[in-house]
């Protein structure tokens, strides 16, 4: 019987010894497995196409975590501990919507500032988010300045100024 005649299976691989290589029933398959630890057989009980290999499960690497100091600026003790205790600064974000309705540009710095406190506090970095609600409030309080001096010279320039002329043509 030559290698052609030989029925579809599992036979020694002969390029590896330690191997078996499935055999088609006209050439040889990429499919191949590891020897029986009881020894090889020439021919299998059951000639069936060979299944795939199980895959094994992936492996997952730990996330790699970046150091304390490149997320973060390290506080100090006695700020972190002090101020477990205190309440986080007020983000001034309603004012600042307000504020962005009369005076877009500053508003918007001050949106851009209210949103950070939390953010900030939640990090640890006590310091920045009180700076940022400060940041906030002045941006807003310049903006409602900004409306109120857009609208007050508006108001003067449309209606006080037109009853003016009117009252003072009426005099002559």
């Amino acid at each position: 019987m030559t290698t052609l005649d030989q029925p579809a299976g599992w036979y020694d691989d002969p390029q590896d010894p330690n191997a078996q290589r499935y055999w088609d029933g006209q050439g040889w398959t990429p499919h191949r497995q590891r020897k029986p630890m009881w020894g090889s057989t020439s021919a299998p009980a059951i000639s069936t196409p060979p299944r795939p290999a199980p895959m094994p499960p992936p492996v997952v690497a730990p996330p790699v975590m970046p150091a304390q100091s490149a997320v973060m600026p390290a506080q100090p003790a006695a700020v972190a501990l002090g101020a477990q205790h205190q309440n986080m600064p007020n983000s001034h974000l309603v004012w600042a919507v307000f504020s962005f309705l009369g005076c877009f540009p500053l508003g918007l710095i001050a949106i851009i500032n209210a949103t950070k406190v939390s953010n900030l506090w939640a990090l640890g970095q006590y310091d920045a988010a009180r700076a940022a609600s400060d940041s906030a409030r002045k941006f807003a309080i310049w903006a409602s300045i900004a409306w109120a001096v857009v609208w007050g010279g508006s108001f003067f320039l449309f209606v006080v100024l037109p009853l003016f002329a009117i009252g003072t043509s009426t005099i002559q």
